[in-house]
């Protein structure tokens, strides 16, 4: 009898471990058009109430305890782990934005957009009023697989209590921080060169190609921003000069025999690929001058191994 109540004992507690361990181990679900409203009503209040607060104060447990308890309203809460479903936007190196299917380049201002807070052009707008923020730590140029204007699931922490390492003081980051590629699996996107095929598409797309040589830009800011004032905002040679003046390499991709194409990138040196790397990045084609470039100076820039 004894032996029977120990075995019965053991079984109980077992179930009961694994119905605590699946109950904290869930991670919860948003997609971006049932996350964005709630979230910038968070944003809003925070703001409001913390307008006339010193760089003390905002730096302060004051804060941290107002953060919380905003966050809560909403349902959410400070670190807390989340899986945030919506569109690849626009990707920088080491995060991204991701965005509703009623984003900027599409129909900000439809009618069809039912969020009656919505205001394009205010100063506390997240970007658009229709992206949010991913910040990336762990393989920071991973975005670079993914394809614009793709289905992507971003799991990350919500408003994580950071410090900066700088300054040594604490804040909280408004973003989601940590962030990794759910969905799609990027672990399956394998090297393709289509370096070819990018220039007859119009609009932000992957490009993958090899890497023929890369050149520094030396001009200063003020001398490109001084040609892009100069150039007609008709024209084509607009392009170039706002791909010109926000980059500081160009990075030439094997386009056939004898022919490369030029991508303009900004990137910092430790992450620059080199000759002969097999890379992805995200750009925009143009012509200007009877020859094709790629715009990917706001892209991360990822090298296959």
């Amino acid at each position: 009898m004894k032996k029977i109540l120990g075995l019965l004992l053991a079984m109980i507690l077992a179930i009961g471990m694994c119905g605590c361990s699946s109950g904290t181990s869930s991670v919860k679900e948003y997609n971006i058009d049932e996350f964005l409203p709630t979230y910038r009503k968070i944003l809003s209040s925070i703001e409001e109430k913390t307008q006339y607060w010193s760089e003390d104060e905002l730096q302060s447990s004051k804060y941290t305890e107002l953060v919380k308890k905003e966050a809560e309203s909403g349902g959410f809460s400070l670190n807390q782990t989340i899986i945030i479903r919506g569109k690849v936007d626009t990707t920088y190196p080491s995060f991204l934005f991701i965005s509703t299917s009623k984003n900027s380049n599409e129909d900000t201002e439809s009618d069809d957009y039912e969020d009656e807070d919505f205001e394009p052009d205010s100063e506390d707008a997240d970007f658009d009023s229709t992206t949010f923020m991913c910040l990336f730590s762990e393989n920071p140029n991973s975005p670079a697989l993914l394809e614009p204007g793709s289905n992507v699931a971003i799991e990350g922490t919500l408003f994580a209590e950071k410090k900066d390492e700088e300054k040594g003081t604490k804040y909280i980051s408004e973003y989601l921080s940590d962030c990794k590629i759910k969905s799609p699996d990027i672990s399956k996107v394998k090297f393709a060169d289509n370096v070819t095929d990018a220039i007859a598409v119009d609009g932000s797309e992957r490009i993958m190609g090899t890497v023929n040589s890369i050149e520094k830009i030396t001009a200063s800011d003020d001398d490109k921003e001084e040609y892009l004032e100069s150039v007609d905002t008709s024209s084509d040679e607009y392009n170039y000069a706002s791909a010109y003046r926000f980059a500081n390499y160009v990075i030439y991709l094997n386009n056939g025999p004898g022919n490369t194409l030029p991508c303009f990138i900004n990137t910092t040196e430790d992450l620059l690929p080199k000759e002969g790397d097999k890379i992805s990045l995200i750009g925009e084609h143009f012509s200007y001058d009877y020859s094709d470039y790629i715009n990917a100076e706001n892209s991360a820039i990822y090298i296959f191994k």
